[in-house]
């Protein structure tokens, strides 16, 4: 979670401390520890630097295939080596959306997105072929289920970024 002024990137320092909403302070963490990075695209970036500055386990959920296979050989490539790969992602409840994975010319900043109804149309992903549907089905899982399964106890930080998905799962997670 984030505060207003750790909104801003600062590249040249890395990616923004995580913030403890309960104290309003910087997180601070130290092993063990578990950190949920939902929605990594085709290179998890945020997640690896997530992974670089904290000694935590990092649980990376994308549920495209081919982009969680793109995270993780761009992941073990660079001795990233506390990554946890699950191909689905979170919801209230689970269930299969077809959608249409997408590469952004942003940076890679939309993972998917249901077809648009706009004269612009994003680029699909490379590895879909021309002969290919543009949709895929998309599995998610209910992120209580989820916690039971995967959690052990507690998980540190929760770091979301997976195109819609937080309206669903933040308040599924307050239930």
């Amino acid at each position: 979670f984030y505060s207003e002024t750790d909104l801003a990137w600062l590249p040249t320092v890395g990616i923004h401390p995580l913030w403890d909403v309960k104290t309003s302070t910087k997180m601070v963490l130290t092993a063990p520890c578990r950190i949920w990075y939902v929605g990594a695209h085709v290179k998890g970036s945020d997640g690896q630097r997530l992974h670089r500055q904290y000694p935590c386990v990092v649980d990376v959920f994308e549920p495209v295939a081919p982009f969680l296979d793109s995270v993780r050989e761009i992941w073990t490539g660079l001795g990233l080596d506390r990554g946890r790969y699950h191909t689905y992602g979170l919801a209230a409840a689970d269930r299969t959306v077809r959608s249409i994975p997408l590469l952004a010319g942003h940076n890679g900043a939309a993972t998917f997105a249901m077809k648009s109804t706009s004269e612009s149309q994003p680029t699909p992903a490379p590895w879909l072929r021309s002969t290919d549907s543009v949709s895929v089905d998309i599995k998610l899982r209910s992120v209580m289920t989820v916690w039971q399964e995967l959690a052990e106890g507690k998980v540190d930080a929760i770091y979301l970024n997976c195109e819609g998905c937080e309206y669903e799962v933040l308040p599924a997670m307050l239930e």
